[in-house]
């Protein structure tokens, strides 16, 4: 019986010390679930606006990416493609003191240069080889013709007379180079800006731009090929030596003062550095 009285005694103590279970009315819950949903409809708005922000910020992005394309591709369609573009550019420019492209005017400055390497005691003007190359092709523009920048002589080749006879004051010079140079398998003629003779190139013809071939249609092998000759009857130290020089490029005395005149007016209207020599 004890022990039965201690069980009951001990279940009353455990129901009395038992936290009480709070008791919900119906219309407070149904309260608080909808401030719930409230609070969740008004997140989920708050979070559509951002998205609007940001889908608006992409597409005005994606407009001033279009915008900047565009002009981008105006600007690369005004301007030339590459810096070998350019060069060539300013290559084809015109010097105006003198009336020639740079690229022709270089092939003159590098040749009276460059000859020193082999005939070092030889003094070639660049105007002097201006003077020739004015007299002989109008530098490279007899024709229709004209220097690219590399000083290839394109859109015409330039040859003087058929050396046949027919021609007065010319000499007869027969085929000495298989029509190679000036297409003519029976009779020469001059080639090139500088006009030289077939037979004359193949002895006195020099390689100006490295490519392993001579050729008296570049301007650069020409004019170079042009100062060796000079040198090669004088030193050209002054001006009787200059005369014999260019009294063996070609035996005239108008040719001479033709050549002479055209040098003294390039060397008056543009005065380049002279170069160091040792």
């Amino acid at each position: 019986m004890r022990t039965l009285a201690t069980a009951f005694a001990t279940a009353l103590f455990l129901a009395a010390s038992a936290p009480a279970v709070e008791r919900v009315a119906p219309d407070d819950a149904r309260t608080k679930i909808q401030a719930l949903v409230a609070e969740a409809l008004a997140g989920r708005d708050a979070l559509a606006s951002q998205v609007d922000v940001v889908i608006e910020t992409i597409d005005l992005l994606n407009e001033r990416i279009l915008e900047l394309t565009n002009r981008r591709i105006e600007i690369e369609e005004g301007m030339p493609q590459s810096i070998g573009d350019v060069q060539r550019e300013r290559l084809l420019a015109t010097a105006p003191a003198i009336g020639v492209s740079l690229v022709t005017l270089d092939a003159y400055v590098q040749a009276a240069e460059n000859i020193r390497e082999l005939y070092p005691s030889c003094v070639v003007r660049w105007e002097m080889l201006a003077g020739i190359a004015r007299v002989e092709s109008a530098h490279a523009r007899f024709g229709g013709a004209r220097v690219a920048a590399d000083g290839q002589v394109v859109d015409n080749v330039i040859l003087g007379p058929l050396l046949d006879g027919s021609l007065a004051g010319t000499a007869i010079i027969e085929d000495t180079d298989g029509g190679r140079l000036d297409g003519n398998d029976e009779y020469d003629a001059a080639v090139g800006p500088f006009q030289f003779i077939p037979s004359t190139w193949a002895g006195y013809a020099l390689d100006a731009t490295g490519d392993g071939f001579a050729d008296p249609h570049n301007l650069y092998d020409a004019a170079l090929s042009a100062a060796g000759y000079l040198c090669a009857s004088s030193n050209l130290a002054d001006d009787d030596q200059i005369a014999r020089s260019l009294w063996s490029y070609n035996r005239s005395l108008v040719y001479l003062a033709n050549v002479t005149g055209f040098a003294r007016d390039y060397i008056t209207s543009l005065a380049l550095p002279e170069a160091a020599y040792d």
